[in-house]
């Protein structure tokens, strides 16, 4: 095999990539300017999640908020606050701890956001 390699290595360069050997690149792509927009967005979100859950908090005496069934509203709340969380996890970089956190943020995050909302409409 060798001696053909010898034989053929002409017509065998044009099969090498012209980038051969790889350069390793120096810029890591968790300092980049996005990743810093998307934890400023997951943030952003975490704080309206927040505002709303004062808000409702606040005007849990009203009419229309009294005969809604509060534990559905907090638990879309706090899926809410968990895939915000889960986005700003995202972003970090990756280690055993985010990986396993930011799925299970994710996941349960969404399945406490849409699950009441279901079995809510499912009711009616």
């Amino acid at each position: 095999v060798c001696m053909w390699v010898a034989e053929n290595l002409d017509s065998l360069k044009k099969f090498v990539p012209s980038t051969y050997p790889r350069s390793m690149q120096l810029l890591s792509p968790y300092d980049q300017i996005y990743t810093y927009i998307a934890m400023v967005l997951g943030g952003i979100a975490m704080v309206f999640v927040l505002f709303n859950w004062l808000i409702i908090r606040f005007y849990m005496k009203q009419k229309t908020l009294k005969y809604t069934q509060h534990m559905v509203i907090y638990m879309g709340l706090a899926g809410l606050m968990f895939v915000s969380t889960g986005a700003v996890v995202s972003v970090l970089e990756p280690s055993q701890t985010s990986c396993t956190m930011r799925v299970w943020l994710i996941s349960l995050g969404y399945s406490l956001e849409l699950v009441p909302l279901i079995v809510k409409v499912a009711a009616i």
